[in-house]
């Protein structure tokens, strides 16, 4: 399987902070998911190094899949909050049979703060179909 990890683009420079001391505008978090995930893999995780928040219903983010879900296949997000081992789940990322675009679904916007983990994980049955993923989740600072 090829490589498993969020890449980061901070107001359009992948990588770059901006010059100065604050973070203006929206924050790019991207897990890709090369060819088709294990049950209950961790696609991916994240330290946050700034403090941001996801809006509710993760509002102008994407999941694509290359390859459409045989079934309905729930995704989730979750997040560990800074000096804890406590996971909670924070957002479900489902396809629908048939579908190559996810739909989200939040409690509310979620505030994430530095040192706070954000783990993206697959269905915890593998679909017999669903493969090759992106998830672009779209925060603001």
């Amino acid at each position: 399987m090829a490589s498993r990890r969020p890449l980061v683009n901070l107001n359009g420079q992948p990588g770059e902070l901006p010059s100065g001391d604050t973070l203006i505008g929206s924050l790019k978090i991207v897990f890709p998911c090369v060819g088709k995930p294990g049950a209950g893999e961790v696609i991916g995780f994240l330290v946050a190094d700034v403090p941001f928040t996801l809006p509710a219903n993760l509002a102008g983010s994407i999941a694509r899949a290359l390859t459409a879900a045989a079934a309905s296949a729930a995704w989730t997000l979750t997040r560990i909050p800074a000096g804890s081992t406590t996971e909670a789940t924070i957002a479900t990322l489902t396809f629908a049979a048939s579908g190559t675009l996810a739909s989200f679904s939040t409690q509310a916007a979620i505030s994430v703060g530095v040192g706070d983990i954000l783990r993206l994980k697959a269905p915890a049955t593998q679909d017999s179909a669903l493969s090759d993923v992106t998830f672009t989740f779209v925060a603001v600072r």
